[in-house]
């Protein structure tokens, strides 16, 4: 049976840390996303690792964990973000490419269209490494580009570079670091929300880049936020998984593991049982089931993917 997590408040679920039922020819390397289209089919993100015998990056799994399909050896090494989408009714992917930006791919792996490295990069000596991408109402692009100069880049649909903003720096608007892209209404008006670190903050942009405010919260290297309704969730690096109700702005957390991030990057490298069951060893990324179960994965070399759900 799973073991039961229990927050502060109404939030508590049953956890499964052996939920995905991998087959014989896939085996994890850093588990980085995940999403969930309308069918409840959930698309995990990972690297893959040499040990793997198919090197695909996206796997598929129903919400009882049973595999599907899986695609995306191209992406090896490098699969980090997944964001679903929909275009005149039909479901997309976004899947980020550390290395080669975004890639906007159907359900079953085609690519349909890459956004990649702009051209200032190369022409002033820049390093690239893309993170997570967020999609305004006008289908206009944001991506946490916190892998390389840590910018965020404003593309329009068509994945033209409109403007950058951020970066590394000292002053209030910088997003070292950058590597949650999310847009949600604060008072009536869109803002981007760019999980920073150096120091662990969420900073809140307008969509013209312009610097607004932090998002109120104490965290532990925030990954980037996923919603569901009201509740938010926001997983950390630093061992574990922050829930918001914007119901009533009550906080909530999920697995502290009570570990320094000296100690995680250390211990983030052994084998699977070296997690404890109820923690969550470094959480990365979150998905919403329909009934608001969620699927968390953890950014651990052998890989960590479990189910919560809601009891």
């Amino acid at each position: 049976m799973p073991d039961i997590i229990m927050a502060s408040g109404p939030f508590c679920y049953a956890i499964d840390h052996h939920w995905a039922k991998l087959p014989d020819h896939i085996v994890w390397g850093n588990t980085h996303a995940v999403a969930v289209d309308s069918q409840d089919r959930i698309f995990v993100a990972h690297t893959s690792c040499e040990a793997s015998p198919t090197k695909d990056t996206i796997v598929v799994f129903d919400p009882e964990g049973r595999y599907l399909y899986s695609w995306g050896e191209q992406f090896y090494g490098q699969a980090h973000g997944l964001t679903l989408i929909d275009e005149a009714g039909q479901e997309l992917l976004l899947l980020v490419d550390i290395a080669h930006g975004i890639y906007k791919c159907t359900l079953d792996g085609e690519i349909l269209q890459h956004t990649g490295k702009p051209a200032f990069y190369d022409e002033n000596s820049l390093e690239f490494g893309a993170a997570n991408v967020s999609v305004a109402p006008n289908s206009d692009l944001y991506l946490a580009e916190g892998y390389g100069s840590s910018f965020v880049l404003h593309f329009n649909g068509e994945g033209i570079l409109l403007s950058r903003f951020g970066g590394w720096g000292e002053d209030e608007a910088h997003t070292r670091w950058a590597h949650g892209a999310f847009i949600a209404e604060v008072d009536g008006e869109p803002l981007l929300h760019v999980a920073v670190d150096d120091p662990s903050q969420i900073k809140r942009f307008t969509l013209d880049g312009v610097f607004h405010s932090l998002m109120p919260g104490t965290f532990l290297h925030p990954r980037n936020i996923y919603a569901k309704d009201n509740l938010w969730a926001i997983p950390e690096m630093g061992g574990r998984l922050t829930l918001i109700d914007q119901s009533t702005g009550k906080t909530h957390h999920l697995g502290h593991w009570g570990k320094t991030m000296q100690d995680i990057f250390k211990l983030r490298t052994g084998p699977r049982n070296s997690f404890p069951d109820g923690i969550f060893a470094s959480a990365h990324g979150v998905g919403f089931l329909s009934n608001a179960d969620m699927i968390v994965a953890e950014w651990v070399e052998v890989g960590r993917v479990s189910k919560l759900a809601r009891v």
